[in-house]
């Protein structure tokens, strides 16, 4: 059985990906910075990529005052049947588009471009994604949510695991 931490951890390892947390790739397989020069095969082509994130994954919260581009992943309910169901949220937390209106500087907007683009990367990873123990469907795809005075787009994620723990079978 797993339990909600266990199912945050699941979704948030999926996200650590090149494309959204930077990292350097090398023939479909990515190496986050630490890694000795070891681990990568001979003549083998790498490349490093930015990340589309400069913020962090975090798991349940965000801290209060990050001005970064963030991925909180947080749970709602994990059922414990046989199958165990949960549904997972990924936010997707974008600094606000500083526009110019009127000689003024405003910075209530939300950066929808930026969301957009992110949020095709993060369906993209978890829409059927099977694992060897669990696998995720996008419940819903997307929609902006204003928190104070930053925005962020939240993603609905059904999680899916099969108990093999029961020791009365």
């Amino acid at each position: 059985m797993k339990s909600g931490l266990e199912m945050v951890i699941d979704v948030a390892k999926l996200l650590d990906v090149p494309e959204l947390t930077g990292g350097t790739i090398q023939e479909g397989f990515y190496f986050l910075e630490g890694y000795s020069s070891q681990d990568y095969a001979l003549g083998a082509t790498t490349s490093v990529t930015e990340g589309k994130i400069n913020g962090r994954i975090w798991q349940h919260q965000r801290p209060a005052n990050s001005d970064t581009v963030d991925i909180v992943v947080n749970s709602l309910a994990l059922t414990n049947q046989q199958l165990q169901q949960g549904v997972v949220n990924v936010n997707i937390h974008v600094p606000n588009q500083v526009n110019v209106i009127g000689g003024k500087q405003d910075s209530t907007m939300p950066d929808l471009a930026k969301m957009l683009e992110i949020g095709k990367i993060v369906t993209g990873i978890l829409e059927t994604n099977w694992q060897y123990d669990f696998h995720t469907e996008i419940y819903q795809p997307g929609q902006p949510y204003q928190d104070g005075a930053g925005w962020y787009l939240n993603i609905r994620v059904m999680y899916y695991s099969f108990q093999n723990n029961y020791q009365n079978i």
